[in-house]
This record gives C-alpha cells, structure tokens and sequence, in this order.
C-alpha cells in the first residue's frame, strides 16, 4: 500500500546562465573638418549600454552600443576638445536550460579604452566591452515534509533541515530618470561637455506584498570646459523610487535588486547669450529585482516502520544554502607616477573589474581590480591623464567550498601630493556579501507498506546490551534494532545527545 505523504510545493528559480564576455571593438575617427589637428590625445573613455536582449531556445542574443568620448589637444591652443562616438556590439550566449520565457539580465560596462593617433585628422579607438548575462528559469520543487499517519503503521521519521536561499520571484522593469539641473553659481561658468560618468545607488528597498519598493539616486559627475578654457567638475544627484510587481514572494523573501543603464543623454541647455546654467539629463535604466526565499525548509531524509517492511524511494536535489551574509570597507592607498608636474588635479575615477576568488594562507579573499584614472593640468596649463591598476582585497574568512553575490562601490576618491610627480590616490571600496553553497540533499519521494507481512518480533529480546565500537548516530543503531530512538535516550538518559561515543556501553530495548 503506498503511504500519503505531506509535501510542500515550492516555485523557485535557478540560474541557468551566469557568464561574463570580454568584447573587443575598434574604430577609426575622423576629425571633423571645422576642427584644427590633433596635438595630442589625453584620454578616452565612455560607457557601453545594451540595447536587445532576446532569450531563446538555448541562446540569448543581445546587442547594444559603446558610446565614447576621446579628449585632446589641438594645435594652436591649450583648450581640451571631444570627440564623440558609438561603436555598435553583439553578442549569441549559449546555455542549455534557456527558454524564450526565461527571466534575463544583462548589464554592459567597459573594461578598457584606448585611443592613438593615425596622424593629425584620424584616431584609432580601441574599446574592451565587458558583457555580463544571468538568466533565471522557474522550476516546480516538491518537498516531503512528513506522512500522514505515522502511528499506526509504527514509522519513525528523520527530519533534515537546510538553510534555503533561492531566487523565488524575478521581474524586470525599464524607467527613465529625467530632470534638467542647475549649474551651481558657486561653480565656474560652463562652456563645453567633456565627459560625464553616471553612478546608480540603492539607498532603501522593501517588499509589501507582491511590490517591491525601491528608491535610490543617479549620481552623475561632469567635467567640463570653462570660458577661459580651464577644467572644472560638478556634480548633482537625482533621486528616484519606483514600484516593481513581483509576483510569487512569500513573507520568507529578501529582496535584491540590480541597475543596469541602457542608455543616457546628457547635454547642456545654452541661452541666447551662449551661457549653460542648466543641464538636461535623460537615464534609460533596467532594474531587476529577486526575491530570495530565505529560511530553514524541513524535509523528510529517511524512515522506517517497526510494524512493517516499507520500500523507499528517495529523490537527491540540488538547493542553495545561505551560509554568511555581511558587510565590510577596504581601504585602498595607491601611489601613483603622472610622468609631468602636476598644477591640478580636475577629475579622479575609479573603475573595479568582476570579482575573482583567490586561497590565500589566511582564506579565500575576494579580489576586485581596480582602474584609477586622474585627469590634470600639468604646469604648462595643459590637460594631461594618469592611469594605473591595482589590486582591491578584500579577506572573507569563511570555510569551506563556497560561492559569493558581491556586491562592491567606491566612495570617498581623494588625493595627496607625494614626492616628485607621484600621487597618493586614497579611496573606499564597500562590499556587500552574501556566501552561499549548493548542497545535494536526499529526500524521501514515496513509500510502500508492505501490510501482508507484518513483522514478527515476538522473539526478539526485551533488552540488548550493546558495546559501541566507534560513535554512531542513535538513529542508525534504533534503526538497524527495529526500535527507536525515543526507547533508547529513555533507557540510557542521553539527553538531547544525538549519537553514542566510541566505548559506551548501552541498552537497547524492544519496541513497546
């Protein structure tokens, strides 16, 4: 007779895309013809944006843009110019588990970016695109919590409890942060846009019910030319919040979210006089939120019947376990060579690479590489631009095999003047860390009773004294006796022991 059991059933999501592509693409710029000769490129920089992204059986295509700026110095002047350009990019990703439903995220940013000259009207542009994709499938478990009727066919049942942190719900949502800003009197007049770097942070996010509510700011930095030719920056800081439906989240779920811009427009309004005193800012921007299923699930990891001869089938599956979550700040000091005299310093930013893994002798340390790059005036009132990389580290100290959703932002760039040409480049990395593992978990899936034979055990003795070679747990020993585990702490007093040591001698009665 097939027994009934108690299962719950669960929708969870699991990943079946999680990769990261290195694009390479170049570009030969031609200066326009109004423009005078390049003298000399100080720096190139931009973003990349995804565009498409179209999931389907096995592939997820997706496409986008590199839009970049090359600073330099022409001929005759000392003022900095921009040259502007897009680069187009695509990319097929492979993986078995894709679906034309499933639920896909795809953020672009760039690696790297050089620029040289050709000769004083054309520039080579050589960009790195990083494109990294997850996809989500959603996926029906059952789980056997218990069976219905114990007592009366004599089973004694064995709990197993994991720690499950699983994606439960995902949804995508596309908005636009728009605004136009004032140019602070304090800060001096504009002129020209040279480059602009955007940052999104997540200050407050929450579920109610099947909504999540996430608020958050753009943080946008400018560098610009001003009247007289020099170099200033500004900053401003719009404020956002939006409302996600998710549907399928339970009171259980925790909710994280991921920025991804796709596009953005940033251009200064000039009056009639040739003056900017605001400037108009258009953010396309994708947000993805997941809802993790965190909290301990109990399932059905064996049993047995003192009564009867019971055929057990057991299901093995794959969870997530959440072993460690917790924030931490690493400090990072880098002195770095300018190669010229430093007048001033106009613009400091810093880029961190992907995370790797590393075993170092005191544990794993997660390891962001980080790209600095200083624009300056040198003392010949020209523009010039330093770049170096280092290492960010940051110790994790947890054992065993592991696997990390980090989350890392800078904060706090600042310098100070060292010896000679050096800079002494200070700034704030902040992770934010959450270690999971995958366990294999062997779960009862269905159960026979055999009620025509029901065991004879009118010939076993009422106690069995029993010498314990090597420590065993007090289930295997009631088990393999056909009593249990109740009859044996009872007899021994052992309490809330779970197993008996090496050396022990115990009782072992009879079923009553």
């Amino acid at each position: 007779m097939e027994l009934t059991l108690k299962k719950r059933s669960m929708e969870l999501y699991e990943h079946v895309l999680d990769s990261t592509m290195a694009l390479e693409e170049t570009l030969d710029i031609i200066v326009p013809d109004l423009s005078p000769d390049i003298l000399r490129i100080v720096s190139a920089t931009g973003a990349a944006y995804v565009k498409e992204k179209n999931p389907r059986e096995g592939k997820l295509d997706v496409s986008g843009v590199i839009k970049g700026f090359v600073l330099y110095v022409a001929e005759g002047d000392k003022v900095v110019r921009r040259l502007e350009f897009t680069m187009p990019f695509s990319h097929v990703f492979e993986a078995a588990g894709l679906t034309s439903a499933s639920k896909v995220m795809v953020c672009a940013r760039i690696r790297g970016m050089d620029a040289r000259e050709i000769n004083p009207r054309k520039i080579n542009v050589r960009a790195v695109a990083e494109i990294s994709a997850k996809a989500f499938e959603s996926r029906e478990v059952h789980i056997c919590e218990d069976i219905e009727n114990a007592g009366e066919y004599g089973i004694e049942t064995r709990k197993t409890k994991i720690s499950l942190y699983s994606p439960q719900a995902v949804c995508n949502k596309s908005f636009t942060i728009s605004d136009d800003v004032e140019i602070p009197s304090s800060r001096p007049p504009f002129a020209s846009m040279l480059k602009y770097d955007i940052a999104l942070r997540e200050s407050d996010m929450k579920l109610i019910g099947n909504k999540a509510i996430i608020k958050g700011a753009a943080q946008i930095k400018y560098v610009y030319n001003t009247r007289d030719g020099s170099m200033a920056t500004c900053e401003h800081e719009l404020p956002f919040s939006q409302i996600v439906d998710i549907e399928g989240v339970t009171d259980d779920c925790e909710l994280r979210v991921n920025f991804c811009i796709r596009g953005a427009e940033i251009e200064p309004q000039h009056d009639m006089a040739g003056d900017a005193r605001y400037i108009t800012v258009s953010i396309l921007v994708d947000v993805c939120a997941i809802a993790y299923f965190k909290g301990d699930v109990s399932m059905l990891g064996d049993m047995y019947s003192t009564r009867y001869n019971l055929d057990i089938k057991c299901d093995t599956m794959k969870f997530t376990e959440l072993t460690d979550r917790f924030s931490k700040r690493v400090a990072v000091t880098e002195t770095m060579e300018t190669g010229s005299a430093i007048k001033q310093v106009v613009d400091i930013s810093v880029r961190l690479e992907p995370h790797t893994i590393r075993c170092e002798e005191g544990g794993e340390v997660i390891v962001n590489e980080a790209n600095i790059s200083v624009l300056y005036s040198g003392e010949d009132d020209t523009a010039y631009c330093a770049t170096r990389k280092c290492s960010v580290v940051c110790p994790v100290n947890i054992e065993g095999e592991n696997e990390f959703i980090c989350d890392v932002t800078t904060a706090g760039e600042s310098y100070t003047a060292g010896m000679g040409n050096e800079l002494i480049i200070r700034f704030f990395a902040d992770y934010d860390i959450t270690a999971v593992r995958t366990e294999s978990v062997t779960c009862v899936g269905a159960v026979q009773a055999d009620e025509q034979n029901v065991k004879d055990v009118s010939n076993n003795p009422s106690v069995i004294i029993k010498y314990i070679e090597a420590t065993r747990p007090i289930w295997e020993i009631a088990k393999q006796y056909n009593t249990t585990v109740a009859e044996i702490i009872s007899a021994n007093g052992l309490g809330e022991s779970e197993s008996v040591s090496e050396g022990s001698l115990i009782l072992i009665p009879k079923k009553r």
